[in-house]
C-alpha cells in the first residue's frame, strides 16, 4: 500500500507521505492535474504501462509524449526523496 497522498489547496496539488506528514518532509512537491492522476494511478495498483496508456486516452495525446511525461514525472518524485514510498511501477 501507498504512503503517498495529494493535498489540494488554492487550486494547487501538493504530494506528501502521509506517514511522515507535510510538515517532515525535505521538501514539498507541488503537482499539476496529470501529476495528481499518475498519483492516483499508482495508488489503485496501475504499472508504468498502464499509467501511459490511460495518460493518452485522458489527455488525448500520443504514446511518445505520455511515456516522456510519466517518465520525467515519476524520476521528479524520486529525486525528491519518495523513493521510499513509491511503489514499483
Amino acid at each position: 500500500m501507498s504512503n503517498l497522498e495529494i493535498a489540494e489547496a488554492a487550486g494547487e496539488y501538493w504530494l506528501y507521505d502521509k506517514v511522515k506528514g507535510p510538515k517532515e518532509l525535505l521538501r514539498p512537491i507541488r503537482i499539476n492535474g496529470l501529476g495528481a492522476d499518475i498519483i492516483n494511478m499508482i495508488k489503485s495498483g496501475l504499472k508504468k504501462d498502464e499509467i501511459i496508456n490511460e495518460v493518452c486516452g485522458q489527455y488525448g495525446i500520443d504514446m511518445k509524449c505520455a511515456q516522456e511525461d510519466v517518465s520525467f514525472f515519476l524520476d521528479a518524485i524520486d529525486k525528491a526523496g519518495y523513493h521510499d514510498v513509491l511503489p514499483d511501477v
